[in-house]
């Protein structure tokens, strides 16, 4: 059977607070680590777009991410993105679930 890969969580919000930008995200995979990226540029192809940090999924699969507004010069875009070795192990998981689910 075919597997299809994790898409990467949503972004469910972003807020200020005090002198952070803070960036949630929700519908991952617990566990498996998950990428910042920004950009100011919304149309620069993913690739060229600049990881910020690195966090790993929490219970329930969200995931948050703080960054000093001071680094806001000019409007930024921002995406979360799963690395390729995450999909791999998410994708691992998510068979030997449906294994276990459906033998």
């Amino acid at each position: 059977s075919v597997i299809a890969p994790p898409e990467p969580p949503v972004i469910s919000g972003i807020f200020i607070s005090g002198s952070n930008l803070v960036l949630t995200g929700t519908d991952g995979i617990a566990g498996t680590d998950c990428y910042e990226l920004a950009s100011t540029n919304l149309w620069q192809p993913v690739s060229n777009w600049t990881i910020l940090a690195t966090n790993q999924l929490g219970p329930g699969g969200s995931v948050s991410f703080t960054n000093p507004t001071g680094l806001l010069v000019s409007p930024t875009f921002y995406r979360l993105r799963l690395p390729c070795r995450a999909l791999q192990r998410a994708v691992t998981r998510k068979s030997t679930l449906l294994t276990q689910i459906i033998p």
